[in-house]
């Protein structure tokens, strides 16, 4: 075989290696996404007791140390394992030297980036896949870190096969800067850092994206890779998820016709309450959460799309009101409405996100205990009003409802 057909055979098989990656993913999310349909026409069933049993085992809980890096159960740890497997395989076999790894490394690179666009929110990918916004954010970060990963081996891999590594870093200044933000994301959006400073992190994680992807940009497209295609995609995916929840609350939630959401915004107690009026074609179950946005708040609120579940609503006739009540520490947001007395008592036009999240069906137990703590009833009392509806109409199993209430301020269990 001539040098040049040598080459070009070389390129195509690590051109499939590393497509088969993409591939597969694709090929596990369709299957996700049919098995979903299917479990939702009722086509599919599995035996309660045995699914019982498989969720007890995959939510075992992991040693201390395991938590530490983000790998809490046992469905956790296989899910690493096979992503980690997959790139480590990919990357390595049929390998011939270096200089195929850093090639692979980029395309890998690229690959991974994919299922970080998310859009705007996880709320949309997380209602769509019919999974929670938390295991959303936890896959969107393992696939960030593997993403990362590969970014360094590869500018690694050049460095090293340079001639004068100074000279190179001062020439390809472009991807440095890319590998820097990539790596200040991973910092900022470690779960220690995130749950003390939430909106820094927020905020800085979509900073240094922004810069990342827009070096990459340049990069790909400096160097004639043909990544900057898949790189294209992924910025287009992220918009159009955007404008998918975006367009889905402007003129299927809102209906012009129907007016815009507005909120009033008033002390409850020590609690922040917000009455949220929407139109009467709103439909809400529970369990659900919305995204909410108000720029007349302020300057620094027009930079948060804070997500707030809703505790309780009124049936229509008559415009919907859909009420969110949350302790004033829980976010910096909240903290801001709640000191602001300025607006209080009065209504402001606001932009809703959602109705997102998953709504279980309790129906068919007989006793459901229900433990909660603090202000987390809130978040199961719209599935008891649901359950004794139910019960009244003969419509549900349940004969027996326990609620296990821990009250942080008074340090005692009501039961």
């Amino acid at each position: 075989m001539s040098p040049a057909l040598s080459d070009l055979h070389k390129q195509d098989t690590q051109t499939k290696y590393v497509d088969w990656y993409g591939i597969g993913v694709a090929a596990l999310l369709g299957v996700w996404l049919i098995a979903r349909l299917a479990y939702q026409l009722g086509r599919w069933t599995v035996q309660r007791h045995i699914a019982a049993s498989l969720g007890r085992r995959l939510g075992r809980e992991l040693p201390w140390l395991l938590q530490t890096i983000d790998i809490a159960t046992v469905l956790e740890a296989i899910l690493v394992g096979v992503l980690l497997g997959a790139n480590i395989v990919l990357l390595l076999v049929s390998a011939h030297g270096w200089a195929d790894v850093q090639q692979r490394a980029a395309k890998l690179a690229v690959l991974n980036l994919l299922p970080l666009s998310t859009g705007l929110t996880f709320g949309l990918s997380s209602h769509l896949l019919g999974t929670s916004r938390s295991a959303v954010a936890w896959s969107h970060r393992w696939f960030a870190r593997v993403m990362a990963a590969h970014s360094l081996l590869h500018g690694a891999t050049v460095i090293d096969r340079a001639d004068n590594p100074i000279a190179s870093l001062r020439h390809d200044w472009v991807p440095l800067l890319a590998a820097a933000a990539i790596l200040m994301m991973i910092i900022v959006t470690l779960h220690s850092f995130v749950r003390r400073h939430c909106q820094v992190g927020t905020k800085s994680h979509y900073l240094l994206a922004v810069t990342a992807m827009v070096a990459l940009a340049y990069h790909t497209w400096d160097q004639g890779s043909e990544s900057r295609w898949q790189l294209v995609g992924a910025g287009a995916l992220w918009i159009v998820l955007s404008a998918v929840a975006g367009s889905h609350a402007v003129f299927v939630q809102q209906r012009w016709s129907a007016g815009r959401p507005a909120v009033t915004i008033r002390p409850f107690h020590e609690l922040l309450r917000m009455d949220i009026t929407v139109s009467p074609h709103w439909h809400i179950r529970p369990g659900q959460y919305v995204y909410l946005w108000l720029p007349h708040a302020g300057f620094r609120s027009c930079f948060q799309l804070q997500p707030f579940y809703v505790a309780y609503w009124d049936d229509p006739p008559g415009p919907r009101i859909l009420y969110v009540l949350t302790r004033p520490r829980a976010s910096s947001l909240s903290t801001r409405l709640y000191l602001r007395e300025w607006l209080h008592q009065r209504r402001q036009p606001a932009l809703l996100l959602g109705p997102y999240g998953r709504s279980i069906d309790f129906s068919l137990f007989g006793t459901i205990v229900f433990i909660v703590e603090d202000i987390g009833m809130l978040r199961v009392l719209p599935y008891i009003r649901m359950l004794v509806q139910a019960s009244e109409q003969r419509q549900a199993m349940v004969r027996k409802l326990k609620i296990v209430w821990q009250m942080q301020d008074f340090g005692m269990v009501v039961s």
